[in-house]
């Protein structure tokens, strides 16, 4: 699908994949495409208050969903048969991305307790407003057509958040009664990498953390300081920000961990993936896919003295813990790949806040 951003409230949706093409349980073998699009967080965020705007992002919400849905009448597949499929199921897939960076301006650790609650609070809201969204919108359009034939008919949602009433912040049963008279929609969500796209629009991406605050890129005229938008921007509050300042960080490895020039508030929240526990990676997913009822992308970014056993570690515990699929990179395991930054000189201290939940020992950390 190709076409411009969508203004939905202040903040930005735009389209994401063409389609994202899965094999269905309803028949041995269909194929179904989906409408994808994103919507950027750290766009939403009230800095004069310091808290996520909750009534722009629903807003934000609702015009997606009508968007996307309507992408699927306008969308044009190289095969007939991916065009009629498309319109059976109706399938779309709202996303995110700056996560990362919208957790850096709420002053919020990634891997703290308070970012994954915040996490799951998001994805929570966003799966809400897209099922009323799509119900709602089937009152004016319909329903897709295989709606008689699906669960949402008895109320049931394909989410595991619905069945774990216990994390609810928001009231489902309203949204169980809701589908079960019509959804226009199979599916709504979906978390996409967002590795390109985020760059285009300056924020991190898709639920990932940050790969490094700096980085520098050489091109035949010089040197250039690619810089997080949210740090440059926390750095320039503060009166911090300077040339000599960027090198230190991006000569760092993109991070702030023992920098004398960086106060310890702003090291407390500053994290990058490498300095994440690969345990807090799978956390953040749990957290999040529990809302989704399509796929999710999640890369864990291991530091290069990542071990065999770590990675056996994480991949198993994925499995354990049923997280939908998750994708390991170890730093410098190439010697070509698409993100680069120098060696952590410092490892961060992992959180063990994560371990208890995940059913393991602190020795497994």
């Amino acid at each position: 699908m190709s076409g411009s951003g969508v203004d939905g409230g202040g903040d930005q949706v735009c389209p994401e994949c063409g389609s994202e093409s899965v094999i269905t349980d309803a028949v041995s073998g269909e194929m179904v495409c989906a409408s994808c699009g994103l919507v950027i967080q750290e766009r939403g965020v009230d800095r004069e208050a310091g808290k996520i705007d909750w009534e722009r992002l629903r807003e934000t919400v609702e015009t997606a969903v009508r968007f996307l849905d309507d992408a699927i009448d306008v969308n044009r597949h190289p095969l007939p048969r991916l065009t009629e499929e498309n319109k059976r199921h109706r399938r779309i897939g709202l996303g995110i991305m700056g996560l990362a960076d919208m957790l850096y301006a709420l002053g919020i650790p990634y891997d703290s307790e308070e970012g994954f609650k915040t996490m799951s609070r998001v994805m929570e809201f966003i799966a809400y407003h897209a099922y009323m969204a799509s119900s709602r919108l089937s009152g004016e359009k319909g329903s897709f057509p295989l709606f008689p034939y699906s669960d949402y008919r008895e109320g049931i949602l394909p989410i595991r958040g619905f069945r774990e009433s216990d994390c609810w912040t928001l009231d489902w049963t309203a949204v169980a009664e809701m589908v079960s008279r019509g959804v226009r929609n199979s599916h709504v969500t979906t978390v996409a990498p967002t590795g390109s796209i985020s760059m285009i629009f300056d924020v991190s991406a898709g639920l990932e953390p940050q790969f490094a605050l700096v980085y520098e890129k050489h091109v035949s005229v010089g040197r250039f300081y690619y810089v997080d938008i949210e740090f440059e921007r926390q750095l320039r509050e503060r009166g911090l920000y300077s040339q000599e300042v960027l090198r230190r960080v991006a000569e760092n490895g993109g991070s702030v961990q023992g920098l004398e020039e960086i106060p310890e508030d702003m090291q407390e929240v500053f994290v990058t993936a490498r300095e994440i526990a690969w345990w807090d990676h799978l956390r953040a997913q749990w957290e999040i896919q529990r809302w989704v009822d399509s796929s999710v992308s999640k890369t864990i970014n291991m530091h290069a003295g990542a071990t065999v056993e770590d990675v056996l570690n994480a991949y198993v515990t994925a499995e354990k813990i049923g997280v939908k699929g998750v994708t390991i990179f170890r730093d410098t395991s190439k010697g070509v790949q698409v993100l680069h930054a120098p060696p952590l000189k410092r490892l961060r201290k992992a959180k063990n806040n994560t371990i208890p939940l995940l059913g393991l020992s602190v020795e497994d950390g």
